[in-house]
């Protein structure tokens, strides 16, 4: 998978199993590098609901860019 060649940043989206449930599984907070900054990838032209909260974030949305520019670290880290 390359970046998405418009703005260079990686596109990224859940993982599925064959019931089409998501994939869950624990990530030990030892192994964590570094947060993640995402952008959620809008589609189509119609307005985002007003009633639209943003801790549904990962929940309405597919797909999410990883904005790597948000500061140095991150820009070290992902690119």
């Amino acid at each position: 998978m390359d970046p998405d060649p418009d703005n260079s940043m990686w596109v990224i989206e859940p993982e599925y199993v064959a019931d089409r449930s998501r994939f869950m599984s624990t990530v030990h907070v030892d192994t964590i590098v570094h947060t993640a900054h995402l952008l959620p990838i809008f589609r189509g032209s119609s307005a985002l609901p007003p009633q639209l909260r943003f801790s549904l974030t990962l929940d309405t949305f597919c797909t999410f860019y990883i904005i790597k520019y948000i500061d140095y670290h991150a820009f070290e880290t992902v690119f």
